[in-house]
């Protein structure tokens, strides 16, 4: 476990903290749930409402990464090196209070 989360820190950028979790269980939710509705609104029209309504979270996601990609691609060199050190401020500070990577 120890070497996935220092694999995931130094490559990737990503801590495994509550609010990863979180986000990550959300997103996996929405998904599930908008491909059950979705499957079952081929026979039961009433279940379309929720296939539309389960899918706005994942999309919200979706939409906020690319959002963050965007911002990141159009941005000059100086906004990037901003963008990198305020990305890099919140992970370490989630990654201090994160009780699983004190010493």
């Amino acid at each position: 476990m120890d070497m996935l989360k220092r694999f995931l820190w130094k490559n990737l950028g990503i801590t495994l903290d509550r609010k990863f979790f979180i986000t990550t269980g959300i997103f996996v939710a929405s998904c599930i749930a908008t491909i059950l509705f979705t499957v079952l609104s081929f026979q039961f029209s009433d279940f379309k409402v929720l296939a539309v309504l389960a899918g706005i979270p994942a999309g919200l996601l979706i939409i906020n990464g690319l959002y963050t990609t965007l911002r990141w691609d159009f941005a000059t060199k100086e906004e990037k090196q901003e963008i990198e050190q305020e990305i890099a401020f919140k992970q370490l500070k989630r990654r201090v209070n994160d009780k699983d990577f004190q010493r």
